[in-house]
Parts: structure tokens; sequence; C-alpha cells
């Protein structure tokens, strides 16, 4: 049985699991719908709370996608 995962463990599990951040960012970079840039941001600043999960964030592109979205998104 798989052991379970908690805490900074989960993130960084998570941050490395395949299709994850790229569909985070995938989240941020739809312009047409405010909810789901929320969501994406959140869980980009969630994972990368994880140091190891820095470098990943940045090969898939969310720098680039935070960096080029809109100024501010109120929730």
């Amino acid at each position: 049985a798989a052991a379970a995962v908690s805490g900074a463990g989960a993130t960084t599990v998570l941050g490395a699991a395949e299709g994850v951040l790229e569909g985070l960012v995938a989240l941020v970079e739809e312009k047409a719908h405010a909810c789901a840039i929320r969501v994406g941001i959140r869980g980009l600043f969630a994972l990368c709370l994880a140091k190891e999960n820095h470098p990943r964030a940045v090969v898939v592109g969310a720098v680039t996608a935070l960096a080029l979205g809109e100024p501010c998104v109120r929730g």
C-alpha cells in the first residue's frame, strides 16, 4: 500500500506529477475566465512553496504566464 503524503511532501509530489504544473499554467493563461486564472495562480503559489518545484514551474512557463497576465484579478 502507498504511504500517505501530507504537507510539504505533498506539494513536492504534486509538483513533480506530469501535467499538474502545465495545467495550472494553462489556467493562468485562460484570459476569458477570471475564476480559472485565480485557481491557477493559487495552485501555482501553493506548489511553489516547495523549493523543489521552482525550476519545474519556470520550465513549464509559469513565470511568463504570470508576467503576461492581467494586472489585477479580483475575487
